[in-house]
């Protein structure tokens, strides 16, 4: 079997408009405004001009692997050269924890920044959590609420962020940084690429924690491998040519990273690069599908359908609902079950949420009603956002709410979202990357005409000890698995 791989793919999936990731296509609106207060506590935006060396930091060398060509291709090899590297086959035994004993409620908002182009998510570290709005890398205290955050003079597109093992931010964009939590860049890393074809540099990123590897995947057609503890790229592998990027990097489990390549690429399927080197070594999936989530079972995929396929490739199951788009978000407990958007069509009328069996495919429960599923609790929670109108493309009249669901979908409770109206004159969604702490609070970012964050508590003491209990993995956003 080959150790050590990554799977990698370029393919953002959308269920009705933007679902996965709704922050990355388009240039943001730019503003020089600096962070400012909102709400409780104090801001501090002296970091948010801090000055930027194009030349002073990071110039590690940087071993490139020669392309394997446009459309990603490679001499593909069978399922066992191409299996998952170090991943467990072991049966996960999940217990579920009580529920706290608190009321649910909005404890606490804060507007963080003039800016559109909110991150994708929220991450949870010791004492703080952080997101991004467009070139810009924000941490807020939990406690005091204070805000502070630094900011590139670049160009730069930060859509996902994670939290590495010391403790700072990572983030990619024409160069990869390592930010402290009080808004001080610690290290940076240039990214080698042709010329960018537009303004903005677009980057996914997806973070090993037991390797303490970065990886990124860039509009530049390159994916790069980082080493924040050396701060100096690894490898660099040109995937495809510059000129046009599917924004969404899913992530990895194990020692592989794991995505799917777009059809312009004539290539579709999920395919698997060393990570030792970044040499290409072939297909694990050949399907068009694209992965979303995992379990200890192997990774759940899209395509036409939902399926669950194990470390090889293999198909398990997959969900026998003809016409049908089922897109598998979280796992949660007591049986490791999927928490899923189900739609028959491209109406918001005809999409449902929906529980699925992880070792069969079976449909276990269903509800109609729009919802966006956003994190599995470790007392059996379930969580989603409901944020839009049924059967219409109308500004929303409500606030979004956050729905409370047990494990066969009945509703357990429900808070209204103190969200600002946005562009449109609409509520907007609150983005799916959410955190959960082992306190019950939850963290979401509201991109409203500007960045904001809002803080919920809830029963559930953490996220569920499943593979994939929220949209990113983990309170660390690390968009990977075990």
């Amino acid at each position: 079997m080959l150790k050590n791989q990554i799977v990698v793919g370029l393919t953002a999936l959308a269920v009705s408009g933007c679902v996965l990731n709704c922050s990355g296509n388009n240039a943001p609106h730019r503003s020089d405004a600096a962070a400012q207060g909102g709400g409780s506590g104090a801001t501090d935006t002296s970091l948010l001009d801090a000055s930027f060396d194009a030349d002073a930091e990071g110039n590690s060398s940087t071993h490139e692997v020669a392309p394997d060509g446009r459309d990603g291709s490679a001499q593909e090899t069978g399922p066992s050269e191409t299996c998952l590297a170090g991943w467990s086959e072991k049966s996960l035994v999940f217990t579920a924890k009580p529920p706290l004993a608190v009321a649910p409620k909005v404890a606490w908002t804060k507007k963080l920044v003039d800016f559109v182009a909110t991150g994708d998510r929220v991450v949870s570290g010791n004492g703080f959590i952080a997101t991004t709005a467009a070139n810009i890398v924000l941490s807020v205290d939990k406690q005091s609420q204070m805000v502070r955050g630094w900011r590139s003079e670049l160009p730069e597109l930060f859509t996902s962020l994670s939290l590495g093992k010391d403790g700072n931010i990572l983030v990619a964009g024409s160069r990869a940084y390592g930010i402290a939590p009080d808004g001080t860049r610690v290290w940076q890393v240039p990214l080698s690429g042709p010329p960018l074809m537009d303004e903005w540099t677009k980057c996914g990123s997806s973070y090993s924690s037991a390797a303490n590897t970065l990886f990124t995947l860039c509009n530049t057609g390159y994916l790069h491998a980082i080493v924040p503890a050396q701060q100096e790229t690894k490898w660099s592998q040109r995937i495809y040519e510059a000129g046009f990027f599917d924004s969404f990097m899913r992530g990895g489990g194990g020692d592989s990273l794991l995505l799917s390549l777009s059809e312009r690429l004539n290539k579709p399927g999920i395919r698997a690069y060393d990570a030792r080197s970044g040499q290409a070594m072939g297909a694990v999936v050949k399907d068009r599908a694209s992965v979303s989530a995992f379990y200890s079972g192997g990774m759940l995929t899209v395509g036409n359908t939902m399926a669950a396929y194990d470390k090889c490739g293999n198909l398990r199951w997959s969900a026998d609902e003809e016409g049908t788009f089922v897109l598998p978000v979280v796992t949660g407990l007591p049986d490791e079950r999927i928490f899923a958007i189900e739609g028959s069509g491209t109406s918001t009328a005809e999409r449902s949420l929906s529980m699925y069996s992880s070792t069969s495919g079976t449909r276990l429960a269903s509800r109609g009603g729009l919802g966006t599923p956003v994190a599995a609790g470790a007392d059996g929670t379930y969580y989603a956002f409901d944020c839009e109108v049924r059967g219409s493309t109308e500004p929303r009249p409500e606030q979004p709410a956050l729905i409370a669901f047990n494990s066969g979908l009945q509703e357990k409770w429900r808070l209204q979202l103190p969200v600002p109206k946005g562009l449109g004159n609409d509520y907007p969604c609150p983005k799916w990357g959410v955190a959960l702490d082992d306190d019950g609070m939850m963290y979401m970012a509201v991109e409203a005409n500007s960045t904001h964050i809002i803080a919920v508590q809830t029963t559930s003491p953490g996220p569920a000890p499943t593979l994939w209990p929220l949209r990113f993995g983990d309170n660390a956003g690390s968009s990977w698995s075990q």
